[in-house]
């Protein structure tokens, strides 16, 4: 799923906030929550991300959200899974995301 967004994001400089915080949770999950790199390293890797590629990227906003995502939920909840792909779809819909029937093809609804 978090590929897909991301591809999304780069051919069309558009993703849902719903989105956006499913890249933001899962990088964040995967890299920092697993140990396998250090916050600010992926901080500014997703920040570079959505800089490049996101047509209505505010460096300031961005950074907070980024923040925020650590703060108020990763940090908070590390035994809890990110958004599924089911939450993307019923909050975004087709609107600025991938197409439903691509988002979560994968068997297991991530």
């Amino acid at each position: 799923m978090v590929q897909e967004l991301i591809d999304y994001l780069r051919s069309t400089g558009e993703l849902c906030h719903e989105g956006r915080r499913a890249v933001v949770t899962w990088v964040l999950w995967i890299e920092v929550v697993n140990k396998r790199r250090a916050l600010m390293e992926v901080v500014q890797e997703l920040n570079e991300l959505f800089r490049k590629y996101a047509r209505d990227y505010r460096e300031r906003i961005t950074m907070y959200q980024i923040m925020h995502a650590w703060n108020h939920w990763v940090s908070r909840g590390g035994n809890l899974p990110p958004l599924s792909c089911r939450h993307v779809r019923e909050a975004c819909g087709t609107h600025d995301a991938p197409t439903p029937r691509l988002l979560g093809s994968i068997g297991n609804g991530f």
